[in-house]
């Protein structure tokens, strides 16, 4: 097994990233406040008008993005110094996959308030996408001094930090985002991952087993927990979990490819081979992928005689 590194965890090989598991705080939440407007000489009724249509944007980011635009744009026009239309704008066009865009109306918002920290987060995110990790980890940083207490900041910069192989303050980060908001599942997947790569193999399997508790059908969690059963030795358990997983979800590519290096580990090469080609099927060009199948198939042809 130590010569197939997936089977450790979809972490180590760098194919589950942390945007994977990364929790955005939905309109509702004590973490989803954008921010107050800056001007305090409008008139009250008019500014209660702006932050009710602000959050009829923020409510539209993820179903209607395009509409959420056109009511966080009305509200600019009237208010340029409100920052948190600024931040629903940025959330809209990000979701349109206009990032420069969004980036730059995250920032206009910081350039209103500095304390903005939801737009910092938010960059946060686009560096982690774009993969700099460093100015990732600077923006999650700030964020934090404004909202201590966001579990979705910790649980970002955490993820980050997994990213740059600095476990200990990274799982330290993935505790405290489980400790804030215990009911959220991504976290504790991330968490489990952080533990995973620790060594914390049974911790690891507590949280995967916790997140279980609460949804009995949740496909990440069937394959982690699958992934850790190897790692303990029990290869039983975790080719049920890798299954488990599949049929709740048969197009993730990542877990039909380690269900792929789990059957080649145990001598199954003609069944590993169907797994790898299903999981290009689903994701052609990944290279990882593609080099699992060759190898697969030269071994396959090293039997024969």
């Amino acid at each position: 097994w130590d010569a197939k590194p997936a089977l450790l965890s979809a972490g180590d090989i760098g194919k589950l990233s942390a945007i994977g598991y990364a929790f955005v705080p939905k309109r509702g939440t004590d973490e989803a406040e954008s921010g107050q407007p800056a001007s305090a000489g409008r008139d009250v009724k008019e500014m209660i008008g702006f932050a009710n249509k602000t959050e009829d944007a923020e409510g539209l980011v993820d179903t209607n993005p395009k509409q959420a635009e056109v009511l966080a744009r009305q509200v600019i026009e009237k208010e340029p110094s409100f920052d948190g239309a600024w931040i629903a704008l940025g959330q809209a066009l990000e979701n349109q996959k206009k990032v420069d865009e969004a980036q730059k109306s995250y920032l206009k918002a910081l350039e209103i308030d500095p304390g903005a920290y939801m737009a910092n987060f938010h960059l946060g995110n686009i560096c982690l996408n774009k993969g700099d990790l460093t100015q990732a980890v600077a923006r999650f940083e700030q964020a934090l001094k404004f909202r201590p207490d966001a579990a979705s900041i910790h649980a970002n910069w955490g993820n980050t930090l997994l990213l740059q192989g600095k476990l200990t303050p990274g799982v330290q980060h993935l505790q405290t985002a489980v400790e804030l908001h215990p009911g959220s599942m991504s976290v504790r997947l991330s968490l489990a991952e952080g533990l995973t790569q620790a060594g914390q193999i049974d911790a690891a399997m507590a949280e995967v087993e916790g997140v279980l508790k609460l949804d009995p059908h949740s496909p990440g969690a069937h394959g982690q927990l699958g992934m850790l059963y190897f790692r303990k030795g029990n290869n039983e358990e975790g080719f049920k979990h890798l299954r488990r997983s599949l049929l709740l979800d048969p197009k993730d590519a990542l877990m039909r490819y380690n269900l792929a290096v789990a059957l080649e580990g145990i001598g199954r090469t003609e069944e590993a081979i169907q797994e790898y080609e299903r999981s290009l099927n689903l994701n052609p060009n990944d290279p990882v992928t593609k080099k699992g199948l060759e190898e697969a198939r030269k071994a396959l042809q090293r039997k024969r005689p």
